[in-house]
């Protein structure tokens, strides 16, 4: 995905109990189209600075590009 690609044509949602520190939140899946991430704790960071929120991934095996490791990046920027 690219920055100029629409975010709603990967989002994921995957809702089920979550917990919360200073700078990541882990998602403790409960059900989701992708049944590999059903039962399992997904761990996202994030980061505030200014009118920039930012999250990202831990970084994990890519389902993309065999022997490789990604982190996945969303940037918003509030409008004034």
């Amino acid at each position: 995905m690219t920055s100029r690609q629409p975010f709603s044509n990967h989002y994921l949602p995957t809702p089920g109990n979550s917990q919360s520190t200073e700078t990541k939140f882990t998602t403790n899946v409960d059900i989701s189209w992708n049944e590999i991430l059903t039962g399992t704790a997904q761990i996202r960071f994030f980061k505030l600075e200014g009118d920039k929120l930012s999250l990202r991934t831990a970084e994990q095996v890519s389902a993309v590009y065999p022997g490789k490791k990604v982190v996945g990046t969303l940037t918003w920027e509030r409008e004034h």
